[in-house]
């Protein structure tokens, strides 16, 4: 089977027609937990402004797969949760939004889609004051998963997701809506 990347015994699958898929799917049906498409998120605004509701597969490349990127990223910033929590005894929040820049709140920041961890879209930074606006010392870890236009595959999210929850933080914010039909 065409594998784009793999993390912890997920595989990220990539076909070239809907047909392929369908007999990968067959075939596989029995032999595993869960069979998702690579949906499209996007950060939870007024989803009736969009054109098209509903989400598309995403193609990608081997270097886009962000499984491959959560790989290379996962030991970059454990010591600096690690001392937030035991120095300041706060509350450590992942969000995994469109990212965002180190510094008053936000004491890491990583991207598992290969980009910069800031945030160019401004969907993170607006979460961000939300979040410290209830919790005023709350440490952030900011994970981006949506790109610039606030958008991201399923895969993203979850290599997100499991970054967050190796790192043991105490709360994971996502604030994102999807549209998809299996």
């Amino acid at each position: 089977y065409p594998v784009i990347g793999n993390y912890d015994n997920i595989f990220l699958l990539q076909f070239e027609t809907i047909e392929d898929v369908q007999n990968a799917y067959d075939e596989l049906l029995n032999k595993v937990i869960y069979i998702t498409p690579d949906i499209e998120f996007s950060a939870d605004e007024d989803i009736e402004d969009s054109e098209d509701p509903e989400s598309e597969p995403i193609m990608m490349t081997v270097q886009e797969n962000p499984l491959s990127v959560l790989e290379l990223e996962m030991d970059s910033v454990p010591e600096v949760i690690e001392e937030a929590k035991v120095d300041d005894d706060k509350l450590v929040v992942a969000l995994i939004d469109s990212g965002a820049q180190v510094g008053g709140n936000v004491i890491a920041a990583i991207s598992v889609i290969g980009e910069s961890s800031d945030d160019d879209n401004g969907h993170g930074t607006k979460m961000i004051n939300y979040i410290t606006q209830e919790f005023s010392d709350a440490n952030i870890l900011s994970i981006k998963a949506l790109d610039s236009n606030g958008k991201g595959s399923a895969s993203a999210i979850y290599s997100a997701l499991e970054y967050a929850i190796e790192q043991n933080v105490d709360v994971i914010n996502l604030s994102l809506s999807a549209y998809s039909t299996a």
